[in-house]
């Protein structure tokens, strides 16, 4: 009924269900990596200790450590790294489209971002 659209229809809607997307990043929100680049994690998203994940980071980490994690080898990390059956190649896309992979900014702007904030603990 009208009289109850408001608290029972409207505020659960806006208050509990719809995502809030005008986040900017500045409010400390997980899913920033530091560098306003937003990656939301997928429903499905791996599991932590997924060894496929620990495979893949350590050849990223190798790209980035080389100076090669960009964009001009984007199609061959995403082929080598095996980022696909890993399940971060949507998560390393964004990061390395921003120009944001270097090995100086591996640990706070991709490494701890993806296990803090984008994959699941399945433990």
């Amino acid at each position: 009924s009208w009289e109850r659209w408001s608290e029972g229809v409207y505020d659960p809607l806006y208050d509990n269900y719809l995502q809030d997307c005008s986040d900017d990043g500045d409010d400390g929100d997980d899913n920033y990596n530091g560098d306003d680049i937003y990656i939301d994690p997928p429903v499905d998203a791996p599991c932590k200790d997924d060894p496929r994940v620990a495979d893949a980071m350590e050849c990223m980490a190798d790209y980035a450590r080389d100076g090669n994690c960009d964009w001009g080898h984007w199609t061959e990390m995403y082929i080598n790294c095996q980022l696909p059956d890993a399940g971060i190649d949507d998560y390393l896309l964004a990061i390395v489209e921003a120009d944001q992979c270097s090995w100086e900014r591996w640990s706070e702007g991709v490494y701890d971002p993806l296990y803090n904030n984008y994959l699941q603990d399945c433990s």
